[in-house]
C-alpha cells in the first residue's frame, strides 16, 4: 500500500506546484484505503492538517 501511495503524491505533485505558485494553499493528501477501510495513519494526517481532530478523549 506504500508504494500506491507514493504514486498517488507523484500523480499530483505539479498540481500541487501550480497552485502554490499562483497564491493557492495546496496539499496532497491522498488516503489509501483497504479492504477493511480507511488507513487510519493517512486518514488522521488529512483530518489533522484540516483542523479536525479526534472525538475527545480518543487520543488523537
Amino acid at each position: 500500500m506504500e508504494e500506491a501511495h507514493e504514486s498517488k503524491l507523484k500523480k499530483y505533485q505539479a498540481l500541487i506546484f501550480e497552485s502554490q505558485q499562483n497564491g493557492w494553499k495546496a496539499w496532497n493528501l491522498p488516503v489509501d484505503v483497504g479492504c477493511r477501510g480507511f488507513t487510519s495513519q493517512s486518514l488522521w494526517r488529512a483530518l489533522g492538517l484540516l483542523g479536525i481532530e479526534g472525538p475527545a478523549g480518543s487520543g488523537r
